[in-house]
């Protein structure tokens, strides 16, 4: 046996801070400037080859644990005769990857550990990283949920995750906080700037490849999970008096993209009597990007009053796994399972209680944006000169072949997504209510979010035996919360345009196909289900001003006054195919998936069973380790297993598009469907 280890764990604190202190604020007759950068990337890398005569197992474990702080800020009040500026800036990559490839080891004691319990002994017996606490993010876990929700959901769902000859963890924590907080003064001759700016990567990649051995087993197992807070704040209570622009900001550098990959990749083949190739890849997301004011804030400017956030991201997740047996069955299983939380926010918070108020004389905004894009899928630069290939977001291809019994390919993609992206002015704010409206004001709230998906899921089961069975599922669960909005009790008076602008863009592009040919009997299904806007806080896209008899608002434009609120489905493709072979065939779906109207009502949506952010990290790594274990499996391997066929359930939609005087909505090809909220299980750095 032939196992490797890498682990590489890093902690970065970066943090420009003026402190407290007894004599109180400060003056300063120039400019203040408090600024915090970090820059840089970590990469790890494993490989691990075996030889023996019976089983073929080659190990490797590789586990990246970034956790990084940035943090500018003030902890006493300032007077400066210039500008005042916090900035914190992050700029980040991290990559893991692991390559396992055998020709014949003993595999014992490896069937009674699952992926999730090797990388975490793993740590826990490493001198340099058993006693720093620290407690792995688990793959099982978030493929549970997912089978879960695609049970509950979709009508489909699988077994879980077994053992891993390469298993990949990255695990990326980033806080990045630009802040003035509560209660302090600030008195600034010209801008005051609060500025968080964040761009940060992960890619996990694990390839196991087991060959030409009596019994091989090929698996990999590749966990990504980013937790991401971009964060500008001015705390509650504070009093700005500027005079020049006050401007909060959690952006994305411009030009820079998030992009979060992964790959599971896993072969076995020979001439022996059973080979079984098994891959699971998992990203699990919770970003938050946020530009805030707090509650009880007074603000007055001689320019506007900006608040900005944005998260560009990019995704790509593979599983791809073949088994192949010339003497024997064949098994190849992938699972995808991607669980997404975003939150883009731009916001002025307040409250009857505590009201905000505002007084400025430029032009203002609120703007937050969001998007998703799928990415490039590249090969290798030779085969990428031959070939061009599309642009996606998730792939899960699997096939087994056997001239035994049986063969058996089963693949799966569960996305779960919950994106909110908010440009809002909470009640009670009141903008220019005592200076009035003057030339030269404007004010625009401004909420946009765009994404496309491409997931394809492909099975194979091929057998000069009795039976071969290939089964394919592709599910899809989008909240999509999209909001413009000035709250109840509002006082704005603006001398020139105020707009409201709410707009979410979709594409989504699912195929599902299952093939299965043997002597005897060819069983074959696939399924795609399709959920949009179902979750219980009533998703949709709206530009909306509220207001009551009892708590009226009030917007007075000196210009024009707009509200917009649209959503576009640029692209609604759904194919579901099969095909079967033998002299018994069996199909589990019809050859398309047809969409139905949903089964809840707009009041009473069905929701996917989970809540936000459950990795929570603190400034160490993770301390307490809930036991986990795994459900027995079969010999060799206690891999990803085929999941039993049920009926489908229907594709659902009920996109949800609202204004106050007017709203579009336009579909492209066929109009498709999701719930809210799916929470992973890390969060322990800290």
């Amino acid at each position: 046996m032939s196992p490797a280890v890498g682990i590489t764990i890093v902690q970065h604190t970066t943090i420009a801070r003026i402190g407290t202190s007894v004599e109180g604020g400060w003056t300063v007759t120039g400019w203040v400037a408090v600024r915090a950068g970090h820059t840089g990337s970590t990469t790890t890398t494993g490989n691990a080859t075996a030889a023996g005569e019976d089983v073929a197992v080659g190990a490797i474990i590789v586990i990246n644990v970034v956790d990084i702080e940035t943090r500018a800020e003030t902890l006493r009040s300032l007077t400066a005769g210039g500008f005042v500026e916090f900035a914190a800036s992050t700029v980040t990559a991290s990559r893991a990857e692991a390559e396992a490839s055998a020709n014949g080891t003993s595999s014992e004691g490896a069937e009674d550990s699952n992926s999730d319990t090797q990388a975490q002994d793993q740590v826990d017996s490493t001198p340099a990283t058993k006693d720093r606490g620290i407690t792995l993010p688990k793959s099982e876990g978030e493929v549970n949920n997912a089978n879960n929700t695609a049970d509950a959901e979709g009508g489909q769902g699988s077994d879980g995750v077994g053992v891993g000859a390469a298993v990949t963890v990255n695990w990326m924590i980033v806080r990045t906080i630009a802040e003035i907080p509560t209660g302090l003064v600030i008195t600034a001759g010209g801008d005051v700037r609060v500025l968080a700016e964040n761009a940060a990567s992960a890619t996990a990649k694990a390839t196991g490849i087991a060959v030409m051995n009596d019994t091989n087993i090929g698996a990999a197992v590749a966990l990504n999970v980013s937790d991401v807070d971009n964060i500008g704040r001015i705390g509650a209570g504070v009093m700005i008096v500027s005079g020049g622009d006050v401007v909060v900001t959690a952006l994305t550098p411009e030009g820079l993209r998030n992009d979060y990959i992964v790959w599971a990749i896993s072969a076995a083949g020979g001439n022996g009597d059973l080979s079984i190739a098994g891959s699971v890849a998992v990203q699990v997301l919770l970003l938050r990007n946020e530009a805030t004011i707090g509650q009880g804030v007074t603000i007055t400017a001689v320019g506007g009053v900006r608040l900005l956030a944005s998260n560009p991201m990019g995704l790509q997740s593979i599983a791809a796994a073949g088994g192949i047996a010339l003497g024997g069955n064949g098994i190849g299983a992938a699972i995808v399972v991607n669980v997404i939380d975003t939150d883009t926010i731009a916001r002025i918070h307040s409250s009857a209680e505590n009201p905000t108020i505002i007084d400025s004389g430029g032009a203002s905004a609120l703007h937050a944006d969001s998007s998703l894009r799928a990415l490039p899928l590249s090969i290798s630069p030779e085969a990428d000169a031959i070939i061009t290939l599309p642009n996606v977001t998730s792939i899960a291809l699997a096939g087994g072949a056997g001239t035994d019994s049986f063969a058996i390919g089963g693949s799966l993609i569960v996305t779960i997504v919950n994106s909110t992206t908010h440009a809002v002015i909470d009640d009670a704010v009141r903008v220019n209510a005592v200076s009035g409206p003057v030339a030269g004001q404007s004010l625009s709230l401004r909420a946009t979010d765009a994404s496309e998906y491409f997931e394809l899921a492909g099975a194979l089961g091929l057998s000069t035996g009795s039976a071969g069975i290939g089964f394919a599922l592709v599910l899809g669960i989008h909240n999509k919360d999209v909001l413009a909005s000035i709250g109840a009790g509002v006082t704005v008076r603006i001398g020139g345009d105020v707009s409201l602008t709410a707009a979410a863009e979709e594409s989504f592009i699912q195929i599902a196909a299952g093939a299965a040919a043997a002597k005897e009997a060819g069983v074959t299904g696939s399924f795609v289900v399709l959920l949009i806007n179902q979750g219980s806080s009533a998703p949709g896209t709206r530009a909306v001003i509220n207001g009551s008899q009892n708590t009226p608002t009030t917007v007075y434009a000196g210009g024009n006054l707009s509200l917009s609120a649209s959503d576009h489905v640029t692209d609604s493709i759904l194919i579901a195919g099969s095909v079967a072979a033998g002299a018994q065939q069996e199909s589990a779906s019809p050859p398309s998936c047809s969409c139905a109207p949903a089964s809840s009502t707009p009041g009473s949506p069905r929701t996917p069973s989970s809540t936000r952010r459950a990795p929570q990290a603190s400034r160490s790594p993770p301390i307490s380790s809930p036991s986990s274990t795994s459900p027995p499996s079969p010999a060799p391997w206690a891999g990803p297993r085929v999941w039993q066929a049920r009926p489908p359930s229907p594709c659902t939609t009920t996109p949800r598009t609202r204004t106050s005087t007017a709203a579009s909505s336009s579909t492209g090809a066929t109009r498709a469907p999701p719930p809210r909220r799916a929470s992973p299980s890390p969060r322990p750095i800290g």
